[in-house]
C-alpha cells in the first residue's frame, strides 16, 4: 500500500511554505509593528500634549499612512492566500 500522507493535492506545489512563508512572515511582522506603532503613538498623545503643532501634525501625519499600508498589505493576504483555500 502506498503511504499519501507525504503526497500534496495537486492544487498546492509542494514547496508552499517556502513560497508563502516569508510572505506571511512579512505581514506577520507588519501587523506586530502595528501594534508598536499604535502603542506609541498613544504614549505621545498622552505624554506630550503642549507639542506644537507641526509635530503633532507630523506624528500623527506619519502614523495614518502606516495604518493604510497596514490595511493595503492585509486585503494582499487575503487575495494571495485565498488562491489555496478549500474548494468552493
Amino acid at each position: 500500500m502506498a503511504d499519501t500522507t507525504s503526497q500534496c493535492p495537486s492544487s498546492i506545489p509542494a514547496d508552499i511554505a517556502f513560497i508563502k512563508g516569508p510572505t506571511m512572515l512579512g505581514i506577520c511582522l507588519n501587523w506586530g509593528f502595528m501594534g508598536v506603532l499604535v502603542i506609541q503613538t498613544y504614549f505621545y498623545h498622552i505624554n506630550f500634549p503642549n507639542d506644537s503643532r507641526l509635530i503633532k501634525a507630523l506624528v500623527y501625519g506619519l502614523f495614518v499612512p502606516d495604518i493604510l499600508q497596514t490595511a493595503l498589505v492585509t486585503a494582499d493576504a487575503f487575495h494571495w492566500f485565498r488562491q489555496y483555500g478549500p474548494a468552493r
